[in-house]
């Protein structure tokens, strides 16, 4: 089942933050079109920054890339750590500051 950015955030019980400048793709779609494109210019891996609540990274991961996601938020890295893919080290999870 597909949720959205703030079900998801309620289910995690986690909030946007204005001082981050937070924003989530709402729309799926629009994920997978961006996600389609990467790989036809990406071979292999790519590193992802801010990767939210990964509505990016699920449609690169199911492309067949390695995605090292650098992700600031605390909660929201933790959440991506709960992904299959992450167990299995397709997903890498960063907790930092890409700046």
């Amino acid at each position: 089942m597909i949720r959205g950015p703030r079900a998801e955030l309620n289910r995690l019980g986690l909030a946007p933050s204005r001082a981050r400048s937070q924003n989530f793709i709402a729309d799926p779609s629009v994920a997978s079109r961006l996600g389609g494109l990467i790989p036809s210019i990406a071979q292999g891996a790519v590193v992802e920054i801010g990767p939210g609540l990964g509505a990016l990274t699920r449609p690169l991961l199911d492309s067949g890339l390695e995605v090292s996601a650098i992700e600031l938020d605390r909660g929201l890295a933790a959440a991506l750590r709960e992904w299959p893919e992450a167990a299995s080290g397709l997903l890498k999870v960063i907790e930092a500051d890409a700046l």
